[in-house]
């Protein structure tokens, strides 16, 4: 009984090392990054996530494929650098997974034969560096209204060369510190001082892997005291008046081509003020010029801003831009009587 349990086991073992030697095709998931050893030489994927998986079909022996396994299950991602491999530049490379990114990968290489990976292309970007100096820091304090000093008013980049030469990055670059991220406190008064690390605003819509960007300094010295917290709110309904000089209101008539004469408002300010502030204290109005009723003035469309007024009690509290820029287009008639026989009628807000 005992020889027949030994021959047993002994053809287990026969058999297991045979078939670990069984040349097969399987197919494993390859979770990989993509480094430079070059600190001059910037590699990175063209689209997030900064980490790819292919799916990668090995030919090789059944030992082989199941050591590969067990190594990846041990690691987060393979390594594959790339700095020696391509000329660096501003455009992205197109390359074949199989061919050009997976195929001298030493583990895999050991493991087999690759057949297939999914997706078959990747676009990588293989880019040098450049600096770009100057550039203003901001500091975002939400809706504290503070007095501050900056250690450093500018800062200087060190990005990749397809970053620098984008053109919507370089019309809204600046350093960007957070404020909220530092200040707890947020009583009137309160004095504060931090270490603000900036970030670079204008790569919304660029993809930037790992720590690519270098911000010098890495962080500025923001310092100062809170004064107020700020608010905004919507105030309305508000009625668009005429500003009319008392000769053109006697003998004219304002008549309005297109436009809102009940409107509504964002009034930014301090918190309180703001809260206090009532929609008929805001006055709106459309100024009428004298020199309006002057040849060839008459009949003719003129277009002009609204202008806005708040209480001296307000002070601080201002219209927001985004909703003050509003325009009224009218001309102006001849009171019947006068020059043009056209009888007289009230103005759209039934003012005059």
């Amino acid at each position: 009984m005992r020889s027949t349990s030994v021959v047993v086991v002994i053809t287990l073992l026969i058999w297991f090392v045979a078939d670990q030697g069984v040349m097969t095709d399987e197919t494993v998931s390859v979770p990989v990054i993509f480094t430079s050893q070059n600190p001059e030489v910037y590699v990175g994927l063209a689209q997030p996530p900064a980490q790819r998986e292919y799916k990668v079909t090995i030919r090789g022996r059944r030992r082989r494929i199941t050591e590969l396994k067990t190594q990846l299950s041990a690691r987060d991602t393979l390594e594959i650098r790339m700095d020696e491999a391509r000329t660096p530049r501003a455009e992205p490379y197109q390359l074949s997974v199989r061919e050009d990114l997976l195929r001298n990968v030493r583990d895999l290489r050991i493991a087999g034969s690759i057949l297939k990976a999914v997706p078959e292309e990747e676009t990588l970007r293989i880019d040098s560096y450049v600096e770009i100096d100057d550039i203003p820091v901001r500091v975002e304090f939400g809706d504290l209204k503070v007095s501050r000093t900056l250690s450093d008013k500018t800062v200087s980049a060190r990005v990749p060369s397809f970053v620098a030469a984008n053109e919507t990055f370089r019309s809204q670059l600046e350093a960007v510190i957070n404020a909220s991220d530092y200040i707890t406190e947020r009583t009137p008064g309160f004095a504060f001082e931090f270490q603000g690390k900036p970030t670079l605003s204008g790569l919304s819509k660029l993809f930037v892997s790992g720590n690519a960007i270098q911000i010098t300094p890495p962080s500025v010295t923001v310092s100062g005291k809170i004064e107020t917290l700020q608010a905004v709110e919507s105030k309305g309904p508000i009625t668009i008046r005429w500003s009319i000089p008392d000769r053109v209101q006697q003998d004219y008539r304002i008549v309005a081509e297109d436009a809102e004469f009940i409107i509504y408002v964002d009034v930014s300010g301090p918190r309180e003020r703001v809260a206090a502030l009532e929609a008929n204290q805001i006055r709106a109005f459309v100024d009428i010029f004298a020199r309006d009723i002057n040849d060839p003035g008459i009949g003719k469309t003129i277009t002009r801003e609204v202008r806005y007024f708040l209480p001296i009690d307000f002070a601080g509290c201002r219209v927001s831009e985004e909703t003050a820029k509003r325009q009224v287009r009218f001309h102006l008639e001849p009171i019947a009587g006068t020059d043009g026989g056209t009888p007289a009628t009230e103005p759209p807000d039934g003012e005059s």
